[in-house]
């Protein structure tokens, strides 16, 4: 798998989070707010790993700790 230079990363990512809030802030302006604060290129990460491993993360962070 080929990665974009970290600059380019950026920008499409800003681009991607723009759009987002465009398409989303009528329906949903707290998630929105929320997703640009908590960071869009960390959620974006997350969702470039494969499969097994992303879930692993996403489920991870919703579990009560036991």
């Amino acid at each position: 798998m080929r990665l974009a230079p970290k600059s380019l990363q950026r920008k499409m990512h800003r681009r991607l989070m723009n759009e987002l809030a465009q398409d989303f802030d009528t329906q949903a302006p707290k998630a929105v707010e929320r997703l640009d604060e908590a960071g869009f290129e960390d959620a974006m990460g997350v969702m470039a790993l494969p499969e097994p491993y992303a879930s692993e993360i996403c489920l991870s962070t919703i579990r009560p700790a036991m």
